[in-house]
């Protein structure tokens, strides 16, 4: 069946947002006197949900005050420092001119990852955006996708999930969606592959052609 349209993950995927995660992180270290962790050592640990993160770095016993933390400080910097990955901007307009109906679905808090959409100048091509939030379940559960194919209209074989990790390989299988994934993110290519990624782009640019 041809494709109509194309579901995104949000981090690693559509936006660079690592370095505000790690900041927010080490705020929420530095509440509990542990020292800052560098970004690189974040990323990798990005993408499970915001309660996933917190656990690995400070516990169990510290998840709920480092959420707290950590939320207050990301709405201070969130914005100033996420960019889009390279290559987003014009290939999400050119899906969006061929026509195809654009979603995000991701791990990340759905206040957040709306503002972000919108403030990055993709709000106009990416209709529908679902995140955490009360009573969600996060992926690798199918429920945020199947909830972004409901409002696009669309049958699962008639859309694709673009994502960064092998999570994503899961959701998207959960949901009946094929998947591509693009080693932009929080794995490299080889540990994409090694996790049974059907294909694997090195920049978001080239799933216009793929889906030419």
């Amino acid at each position: 069946m041809v494709k109509k349209g194309v579901i995104f993950d949000l981090d690693g995927t559509l936006v660079d947002s690592y370095e505000a995660i790690a900041a927010s992180l080490n705020a929420a270290r530095a509440h509990f006197g542990f020292e800052a962790q560098p970004v690189p050592e974040v990323r990798r640990h990005v993408g499970w949900g915001l309660e996933v993160l917190m656990e690995r770095s400070l516990g169990a016993e510290r998840v709920l005050e480092g959420v707290r933390v950590f939320r207050e400080r990301y709405r201070e910097i969130f914005i100033a420092l996420t960019r889009l990955m390279p290559g987003a901007r014009e290939t999400v307009a050119t899906l969006a001119g061929r026509g195809y109906r654009l979603g995000v679905a991701t791990n990340k808090p759905e206040v957040f990852s709306r503002q972000l959409i919108d403030e990055l100048g993709l709000g106009r091509f990416i209709a529908v955006v679902r995140g955490a939030k009360d009573g969600v379940r996060l992926k690798p559960e199918p429920d945020l996708v199947l909830a972004v194919l409901s409002e696009l209209g669309l049958a699962p074989a008639e859309a694709v999930y673009v994502g960064d990790m092998g999570v994503d390989i899961a959701t998207a299988r959960a949901a009946g969606l094929d998947v591509l994934l693009v080693a932009t993110g929080s794995q490299t290519a080889a540990e994409l592959e090694a996790a049974g990624a059907p294909h694997v782009m090195l920049t978001l640019a080239e799933l216009a052609a793929i889906l030419a």
